[in-house]
This record gives C-alpha cells, structure tokens and sequence, in this order.
C-alpha cells in the first residue's frame, strides 16, 4: 500500500501546485491595474488579493485531492501493483482505504489554512475593506486622493475630513455625490450613505441636495451575498469533499484498471462538478448543512463519467453487478 500513497501524494501536491501557479497568474492579471493605477495605492488592494487568494487555495484542494488520486491509482495499476495484489486476494476497496489516513491529515490543515485567510466572504464585506482601507491611507499625508477599485468611487483627503465621491448611479452620469461614510449590503444591491451631498444636473435642471442620510436599493446584484459558511469549518468541509472524491475515484480507477487519461478524465469532471456546486450554493446563500451535497454531487459525476468515457469501466460494473 506504500507505493499506492507515495503516488497519490505526489500527484495530489503536483496537480495543487499547478492548480495554484495557474491561479496566481490569472489573479495577478486582475490586479495588476490597479497596482500600476497611481490613484490606488498598493495597500489598497490587498483586501481584493486576499479574496482571489481564498478561491485559489479552494479550487487546488477541489482540484487536487480527486485527480492527483485519481493519477495515483492510475499509474499503480499501469505499473502491474494492482493487479498483482488483486491476485493476491486484495479488494480494491481496501487498497484505497489505504489513503484514508493520510488523507484524512487534509482536513485539519486545509481548516487552518482557511482560517488563517479571513478572507471576506461576499462583494459586500470586500467592498467595506476597501472602503475602509481607503479612508485609513486618507490620513496619510502623501495621499491626496485615494480611488477604491470594485466601487469605482474616491476618497477625498481633506483638512476637515476624508470625504467619498463619485458619480451617482443610474443617473446618466450627470449627478455626483460626496458622503462622509458608505456602509454596503452582502450582494451590493443596497448601500447607506451619510452627510451626502448631491450636485449635478438631471433632465437639463440643477439639482443641490444635502441630507443626513440616504439609503439606496433594487441595484443590481454584484454577485453572491454571504457564504453560509466560512473560515475554518469551511475549509474542514471542502477538504473533506475532496478527500470523499478522490477516495472514490480512486476506487473507480483500481477496479475498472483504467489508463491515465481516462481517469484524469473522470476525476476532473468530478472536481469540476463540486466547483459548480460550490458556487451555486454560495451564490443563494445556502446555510451550513446545504454543503453536505458538495461530496455527494463529487462522487455522483465520477460514477456517471466513469461509465460514459471509459467502455473498460461499464465492462468492470457489469461483471460487479
């Protein structure tokens, strides 16, 4: 069984780090204009390098506990291990339970790993990092005016005060606003704005408002609202997933003695499919039990994909059933 875990944990940290190299390049693409934007000092988007962090670090172990495990088991059926213990009398299962111990190591780790992150968690809680962030380099002397990407608004830095500017949305842009604070919703759709002050021009008329207090609703959502579930039990959670799905594919690959591709092949649509579902369940703000169904919809697609890319492997369940 040595062998079998040796190549599982080298194929799992091999198709992590490509997972992770992949992701970094495709964040540093996002940022980088706000990091070259003379207006948006590089602290600023730090708040913003943390989320796509966090999705990075999410898509490797999604990605690379079921196909790393998946190649594992492949190359030790190419190499004649298992079939020679198959010989022997050894069930398939009990080869890949061999992978539970290690793998079960996962889980606690990647449950640091996210808690260690406190990335946030929806567009809202970015969009309040950002803001804040904005107002704290406001204090900084060398700052006169401090754009906050994502909301496309300015921080002012005044003598009597940092001041928010930008122009008012859905007017056509002939309104702007100034406001001493802006607290945002979840999803983006709402907004608070206090001490405003409203100039510009609507339908060809002056328009000057001030006010204490203006609420904003019915925009249109930015994206998800607030997970149903965070830190490090979420991390727990997407690490056990994985493991179940990979344990599974594992187990496909050894019996059916599928080849390299095929498995990476089924693995990935495995990997691919608890992604979706992530998503779909962040994205309705599910709560916390709802995340029960990442493991299964994981396993459910590598048995479907087994049977539809791979004739060896349906041949393998017939002689099974």
């Amino acid at each position: 069984m040595r062998a079998l875990i040796a190549l599982t944990a080298k194929s799992v940290a091999a198709v992590a780090a490509v997972v992770v190299l992949v992701g970094l390049v495709g964040a540093s693409v996002r940022l980088l204009p706000w990091l070259v934007a003379p207006a948006v000092p590089w602290r600023l988007a730090l708040p913003f390098a943390r989320g796509l962090l966090s999705a990075v670090v999410e898509a490797a172990v999604l990605l690379g506990l079921p196909i790393g495990a998946a190649m594992g088991a492949a190359v030790f059926v190419e190499r004649g291990e298992a079939r020679a213990m198959l010989a022997l009398g050894v069930r398939p299962a009990r080869m890949v339970l061999a992978l539970a111990g290690p793998g079960l190591l996962v889980i606690p780790f990647w449950a640091g790993v996210a808690a260690l992150e406190g990335a946030p968690g929806s567009p809202g809680r970015l969009a309040a990092h950002l803001v804040e962030a904005g107002r704290a380099l406001c204090s900084r002397s060398e700052h006169r005016v401090v754009d906050v990407p994502l909301l496309s608004v300015t921080w002012l830095c005044l003598k009597g005060g940092p001041r928010l500017a930008g122009r008012v949305p859905g007017a056509g842009g002939g309104l702007w606003f100034s406001a001493g604070s802006l607290d945002t919703a979840e999803d983006l759709r709402s907004f608070v704005l206090e001490r405003v002050h409203l100039a510009g021009r609507f339908d060809g008329q002056p328009v000057r408002i001030r006010a204490r207090e203006v609420r904003v609703r019915g925009l249109p959502s930015f994206g998800e609202g607030a997970r149903g579930l965070s830190g490090a039990l979420r991390g727990a959670v997407l690490a056990a997933s994985a493991l179940m799905s990979g344990l599974c594919t594992a187990w496909l690959v050894v019996r059916a003695g599928s080849r390299l591709l095929a498995a990476v092949a089924v693995a990935a649509a495995a990997a691919i499919t608890m992604l979706v579902v992530l998503h779909a369940t962040d994205a309705r703000s599910m709560p916390p039990f709802a995340y029960a169904v990442l493991p299964i919809s994981g396993m459910l697609a590598a048995v479907a994909a087994s049977g539809l890319l791979a004739p060896q492997w349906r041949v393998a369940w017939r002689r099974a059933g």
